[in-house]
C-alpha cells in the first residue's frame, strides 16, 4: 500500500489542519515544556504539517527532523542535537531558532490482516536547550502518540463507512431503478416483520395496490386472501410461515391476488447483510394466469382427442377380439400372434385412455364422487380378489394383514369406515396394487395394511420389491413419470429372464388425485433392496367408530 492510499484512508489528504490534532500538539508542548510540537503526516511526494505549535513558519525546513520519527517503529530521543554530525550543521541547530533536544515517535496504524502497518505521520517535540526526559514524561509521549493514532484511526473508520453508505446508496438507487422499471413480475422486498420495504411495478399490476400504499405501511400477509391465508395458515401471519408453505412436491401453493383475483405463486428467499446476520425477505410473485390458461387448453385437448379416440379403439377391440376368438374362421399361427399383439397393444391404449379422461376430470373437479359409509376392511379384500389374477402370472402373492397387524384399536373392535366413493377407493387400490407386483420378486408378497390414526384411517400397500431410486423419489406422483431407466427395474422372473411390464405412467397421479379429492393425503416410505410402502389417509367421519 503506498503512502498515498494509506492517507486518502485516514482521510488525511488535502487538509492542511485539524482541530483535533492541534489541540493535541498544544497540549504535547505545554505539558513537556518544548517550544514546538508538530504532528506531521505523509503522502506520496512530502511531508506535510496537520498541526504545528510553536513553529514560527519553517514548514518544510523541519523535514529532516520528522525522518528521525520515521526510521525507527520506537521513536527518537537526542538529548543534544549538536551532538550529532548529521544534523549538528543544520541551520536550525547551528543558527536559528537553535534546536538542542528532540523527541520524535512514529505514527503507524495496524493494517487490515493485523500487525503494525505502513507509517503515516509522527508526533516530533523540539527544544531550545538540550534535554533529556525522564520515564514519566517519556510515557506522557507514547500516551500522546497513542491519542494521535487513535485519531487517525477514527477518520479511517468514519472513511470507510462514508464510503460504505455512497456504495449502499448508489445500489439502492440501482436496484430501485431496476425494481420500478420491472413490470413483468412482481418483486417485492420484506424486512424481518414481513413490512414492506420494496414494491416494483409489476407488484402493483398484480396485487392492485400501488407503492405508496404499500412500502412501510403494511405487511406481506396483507396482500394476500384473508380466507386463503388462515385456511393455510391459521392466525399465524409471519413471512417466515408464509416462506415455509410447500406442498408434497416441494412447490409453492397458488393464491388469488389483487381485485382480478389473479393466481400467482409466491417464492420467499431470505436475505442476509455480508456478516450473515438476517436482514428481511425477497419476494417474487410469479403470475400464472398464461401458465393456467395453457393448462387448461392442454385439459381440454386431451378430453378431446381421449373422447375421439374412445369410439373407433372400441371398434378396433371388438374386431380384433373376435378376429382372435376364429368367429371369421380360424387363423394361422403366425397371423393369430401378430392379432394377439395388436390386441394387447389396443387393450394398453384403452387404458391411457381410460386413464387421461379419469385424470382430466379429477383435475378439473367434474369427477363424480358417490360418497357413503365404506368398511375398509371389505374394501381391501375385494381389491385384492379383482387384482390376484394379474398378480398371479407374476408370480406374486396379494394379501390383507391380519386387523392386530395393520390396526391401533383393540382386536374385536368395530372396523374402520370412511365416506367415500367404494368404486373410486377400488381404483386407488387397484392402481397401488398392480404398481407393487410390477416390482414384486417372483415368489414375492405384497402386503394391503389397515391402520387407525387419530384423524382418520391408513391404507398401506407394502412391497419387497428394490425400491425407488433417491434421484427418482421427487417425480413419483407426476404424469408420466416412471422409474424405468432410473435404476428400478423390475426384478427378474422366475427363470431369471427381466420382466418387461408397460404401464400408463398415470396410476400413481390418479391416485393423488382421487385421494385429494376425498380429502386425504398420500405419500410413500422406499428403502433401497428393501421394498416400498404406498399409502393414503382418509378423514373418519363425524361418529364413525
Amino acid at each position: 500500500m503506498t503512502p498515498m492510499t494509506t492517507m486518502r484512508r485516514y482521510n488525511r489528504l488535502a487538509r492542511a489542519t485539524d482541530d483535533g490534532l492541534e489541540a493535541l500538539a498544544t497540549f504535547a508542548a505545554s505539558a513537556l515544556s518544548m517550544q514546538i510540537a508538530v504532528i506531521g503526516l505523509l503522502d506520496e511526494k512530502r511531508q506535510w504539517f496537520s498541526a504545528t505549535i510553536g513553529g514560527g513558519g519553517l514548514g518544510e525546513q523541519l523535514a529532516p527532523f520528522l525522518a528521525f520519527g520515521l526510521l525507527d517503529p520506537r521513536g527518537a530521543e537526542i538529548p543534544d542535537l549538536a551532538a550529532v554530525p548529521a544534523l549538528a550543521s543544520d541551520p536550525l541547530v547551528r543558527g536559528e531558532p537553535g534546536f538542542r533536544a528532540l523527541v520524535a515517535r512514529r505514527l503507524a496504524l495496524p493494517s487490515s490482516a493485523g500487525g503494525a502497518g505502513e507509517a503515516v505521520g509522527v508526533l516530533l517535540l523540539l527544544d531550545h536547550q538540550p534535554r533529556k526526559l525522564g520515564a514519566r514524561e517519556l510515557g506522557l509521549v507514547d500516551l500522546l502518540a497513542e491519542q494521535a493514532r487513535a485519531a487517525l484511526a477514527v477518520r479511517r473508520e468514519l472513511r470507510a463507512l462514508r464510503d460504505k453508505h455512497r456504495r449502499d446508496l448508489a445500489s439502492l438507487e440501482l436496484l430501485d431503478g431496476v425494481l420500478r422499471a420491472s413490470s413483468g413480475v412482481g418483486i417485492v422486498a420484506c424486512d424481518l416483520a414481513g413490512r414492506v420495504t420494496a414494491f416494483n411495478r409489476g407488484a402493483e399490476r398484480l396485487f392492485g395496490v400501488t407503492r405508496l400504499e404499500v412500502v412501510g405501511a403494511r405487511v406481506l400477509a396483507d396482500l394476500l386472501e384473508p380466507r386463503e391465508l388462515k385456511s393455510r395458515l391459521g392466525e399465524e401471519r409471519a413471512i417466515a410461515a408464509l416462506a415455509a408453505l410447500r406442498d408434497e412436491e416441494g412447490t409453492p401453493p397458488e393464491w388469488r391476488v389483487g381485485p382480478e383475483r389473479r393466481p400467482i405463486s409466491l417464492e420467499i428467499e431470505p436475505l442476509t447483510s455480508e456478516e450473515g446476520e438476517a436482514t428481511g425477505f425477497a419476494v417474487v410473485a410469479h403470475d400464472l394466469t398464461a401458465e393456467k390458461a395453457a393448462d387448461e387448453l392442454r385439459r381440454e385437448s386431451v378430453s378431446m382427442v381421449s373422447h375421439e379416440l374412445r369410439t373407433p379403439l372400441t371398434s378396433i377391440l371388438g374386431a380384433l377380439r373376435l378376429v382372435g376368438a376364429g368367429v371369421t374362421g380360424a387363423l394361422p399361427a403366425d397371423a393369430a400372434d401378430m392379432v394377439q399383439i395388436a390386441l394387447t397393444n389396443a387393450e394398453r391404449l384403452g387404458r391411457l385412455v381410460d386413464d387421461l379422461l379419469d385424470l382430466q376430470k379429477v383435475e378439473a373437479g367434474r369427477a363424480e364422487l358417490r360418497r357413503v359409509r365404506c368398511d375398509l376392511r371389505a374394501l381391501a379384500a375385494q381389491a385384492i380378489a379383482a387384482n390376484q389374477p394379474y398378480a398371479e402370472p407374476l408370480d406374486v402373492t396379494l394379501e390383507l394383514a391380519p386387523e392386530e397387524a395393520g390396526a391401533t384399536g383393540a382386536p374385536g373392535a368395530p372396523e374402520p369406515e370412511v365416506e367415500a366413493d367404494p368404486d373410486r377407493l377400488l381404483q386407488v387400490l387397484a392402481n397401488l396394487l398392480s404398481n407393487a407386483a410390477k416390482v414384486s420378486p417372483s415368489g414375492g408378497v405384497v402386503t394391503v395394511e389397515i391402520a387407525r390414526r387419530p384423524q382418520g384411517v391408513r391404507v398401506s400397500v407394502r412391497d419387497r420389491g428394490p425400491g425407488i431410486p433417491e434421484a427418482f423419489r421427487p417425480r413419483v406422483f407426476q404424469k408420466f413419470a416412471q422409474a424405468h431407466g432410473s435404476g428400478s427395474m423390475p426384478p427378474p422372473d422366475a427363470r431369471g429372464e427381466a420382466r418387461v411390464i408397460r404401464g400408463t405412467g398415470l396410476g400413481l397421479s390418479i391416485v393423488r388425485a382421487l385421494v385429494g379429492a376425498h380429502g386425504g393425503t398420500v405419500g410413500f416410505d422406499t428403502e433401497t433392496g428393501r421394498g416400498t410402502t404406498f399409502w393414503f389417509e382418509l378423514p373418519t367421519p363425524a361418529g364413525a367408530p
